[in-house]
């Protein structure tokens, strides 16, 4: 592991102001060698996708109320 690395996990800085020093110092080093985000997968392949969780809520919600649910009237 890289001697930085290890410094900010072990959380050996003596201050907030040297923390954030190097913080920003590896937030730098990062940006450095940027590369673009590439999106590899549909919506449908993403199992937290919203749509997919309202599919599976709608779902449940039929098999609760079963085949012969009405909607009451107020």
């Amino acid at each position: 592991m890289v001697p930085e690395r290890r410094k900010r996990r072990r959380s050996a800085h003596r201050s907030v102001v040297e923390l954030e020093r190097d913080v920003r110092g590896r937030i730098n080093e990062w940006n450095k060698d940027t590369r673009p985000f590439v999106w590899t997968k549909t919506a449908d392949d993403n199992p937290r996708h919203p749509c997919r969780e309202v599919r599976a809520l709608r779902e449940l919600w039929e098999q609760l109320r079963g085949p012969d649910w009405t909607p009451s009237r107020r």
